[in-house]
């Protein structure tokens, strides 16, 4: 029952942050006017506004001038809902699943904005990186553990986090100098926030899932002949799924890799 909670509540942030997705690339308030309608501009009922079931309801169609609703608004209340769901079975009540829960909501966010409009925002990022700073040293040894320790334990992990958003910084910023214009400046600012949450450990493995799970994508886009090899692809959402595995089996991922290496030794 309590998973049945946790996935609502999810599906609740995923329609907030749809409003999010919609509203912030215009420059528009979160509040003012109501949700409404974007092609009649008819305000939306309560039953209009459920997650999920009000899509399928509708049938992904304006109850009133039938223009369809885009698929990203169910995709995304599902995907929050089941990603809360995952969070909230693998770390319970805990200070953890509240972190994991706002990390992963504000990197959904990032991924289907790129996604949409090929944006990484400054006003995401800027709300991203001071809670990336606060939430350092207070992660459980579960989910991440600063590279190097000094006396003062959550000094150490903001010294690791702050590090770590360097170096995600220093390596996309020489990718974008190396591919010049492959990669625009909003990866680099959202490489150096994904270091920031998930710390030195972190950040290996949050590059290298976002490394390959987007040039696994960007060969069968090719292959597909749906992207062209001068067709830009958006970078972000790799990086967002990086950050969030890192988050979520970076600790696991890491020690197994360490132990690997140990037995490769001499």
């Amino acid at each position: 029952m309590t998973g049945v909670i946790a996935f609502l509540f999810g599906a609740v942030v995923g329609s907030f942050l749809n409003v999010c997705a919609d509203r912030l690339p215009e420059g528009q308030s979160l509040l003012r006017p109501p949700s409404h309608c974007p092609a009649c501009g008819r305000p939306l009922s309560p039953l209009d506004m459920v997650p999920v079931v009000s899509y399928l309801a509708l049938r992904g169609k304006c109850r009133s001038c039938a223009a369809p609703i885009p698929p990203r608004v169910l995709v995304m209340e599902i995907a929050t809902g089941l990603l809360f769901t995952y969070i909230w079975i693998t770390s319970g009540w805990s200070l953890d699943t509240l972190l994991l829960a706002l990390a992963g909501s504000i990197l959904l966010l990032v991924a289907a904005i790129d996604l949409e409009r090929q944006l990484v925002l400054n006003s995401v990022l800027a709300l991203g990186l001071p809670m990336g700073l606060v939430s350092a040293p207070l992660w459980s040894a579960d989910v991440w553990q600063p590279l190097w320790s000094v006396g003062n334990a959550p000094l150490g992990a903001l010294l690791d986090a702050i590090t770590a958003g360097i170096v995600g910084l220093v390596v996309f910023l020489i990718v974008v100098l190396v591919s010049r214009g492959g990669m625009g400046l909003g990866d680099v600012k959202l490489a150096a926030v994904v270091g920031i949450w998930v710390g030195l450990r972190g950040l290996a493995v949050a590059l290298f899932v976002a490394a390959v799970s987007g040039g696994v994508v960007a060969l069968l886009l090719l292959a597909m002949r749906v992207k062209g090899r001068k067709d830009r692809i958006p970078f972000a959402p790799f990086l967002a799924l990086g950050g969030m595995s890192a988050l979520l089996w970076g600790q696991e991922l890491s020690a197994r890799y360490l132990e690997l290496m140990t037995r490769a030794g001499p």
